[in-house]
């Protein structure tokens, strides 16, 4: 992959702007940054393989909100705060505490740490944290079996004790829509504590690589390689937002084919924007061809699908292909 130093280059020479008078570095690594944005979700080229642990692995847990400011990587705040008194609890009986005698209903232990709970019978389902970068999931698998979603109300209105619920994995839920973080029902019945891997294999028996960078939200913190069994772990397939482009140094996530599209997006980006630039015929211009890049990357995903021979289970099954009408004269096949 190329740097943005040489689409700059690029980008500078269509906008008749050599030297920056009107669209600075800055500008121009916004606009690209957001064709990038626009590329990735109108096409979904960009497909992340991963594993994740399970029990789910957090960096550090913390219990204020003050707390979070003080530690990196992967948190997991535990507990809850009560608002009246601004305390810290852990039971949902304590706040009431602090107002009444009367003790509020609740089952369960509480834990500081996810993989508690599988010692105890918690109250709440532990959550599992995914990759930053995830913004449209394809598939997804526990224990090497596919799992379908499901919402939080569906299952308040069929199972009342959902959270606590424990046996074979089915389903899994988000408690919202645009965090990163995903619950499985019901809990898994016997789990497989793995511990990190630091050789290098990359093959079916070795595990999946849940990270080529770093830990899950890419931090500074954690581990640089991972490997993690399929077995007894997440495995997840979804479409991934790009790397921001911060530095001229820094690598766009398409590959150079691709990048000529970004470039356009932004040459149409920079033309329409508020300033002595502002030229609509380019606008449109650039924006055209954009389209018939997007259409073209439409096509070449339908034909890459075409040769692919689908099943469920069994042996793949017999086609029926067109043969050549031979003239007269050939011998019968």
């Amino acid at each position: 992959m190329t740097a943005f130093a040489a689409s700059e280059i690029r980008l500078r020479r269509f906008l008749r702007d050599p030297n920056g008078d009107i669209w600075t570095s800055m500008d121009l690594q916004t606009y690209f940054n957001d064709a990038q944005v626009e590329l990735a979700q109108k096409t979904n080229l960009l497909t992340r393989v991963e594993v994740n642990y399970y029990p789910p692995r957090y960096d550090f847990s913390y219990c204020f909100d003050w707390e979070e400011g003080y530690i990196k990587g992967d948190k997991y705040q535990t507990g809850q705060i009560n608002q009246a008194s601004g305390d810290w609890i852990a039971f949902p009986w304590e706040a009431g505490y602090y107002l009444t005698n009367q003790l509020t209903p609740d089952d369960g232990d509480r834990y500081t740490h996810p993989w508690e709970a599988h010692y105890c019978t918690p109250a709440d389902p532990p959550g599992i944290l995914l990759h930053a970068k995830l913004d449209k999931m394809k598939y997804i698998a526990y224990d090497r079996l596919k799992l379908e979603p499901t919402d939080e109300k569906q299952l308040q209105d069929s199972d009342r004790c959902y959270r606590i619920r424990s046996g074979y994995v089915t389903n899994y839920w988000r408690p919202d829509d645009y965090s990163n973080l995903i619950y499985l029902y019901p809990l898994p019945a016997s789990i497989t504590v793995q511990e990190p891997d630091e050789t290098d294999t990359f093959d079916d028996e070795g595990g999946i690589n849940s990270s080529a960078e770093a830990w899950l939200d890419e931090s500074d913190y954690g581990l640089v390689t991972d490997i993690v069994n399929t077995e007894d772990a997440l495995f997840t397939v979804y479409s991934a937002q790009p790397d921001e482009i911060e530095e001229t140094t820094d690598e766009g996530s398409f590959p150079d084919y691709l990048t000529k599209y970004i470039e356009y997006a932004t040459l149409e980006r920079a033309y329409g924007a508020d300033t002595d630039g502002f030229i609509p015929s380019l606008r449109d211009y650039w924006k055209l061809r954009k389209e018939i890049g997007l259409k073209a990357l439409a096509r070449f995903q339908r034909m890459m699908l075409g040769d692919r021979d689908y099943r469920l289970g069994g042996q793949p099954q017999p086609t029926n292909s067109k043969r050549l009408r031979l003239p007269n004269g050939y011998p019968a096949m």
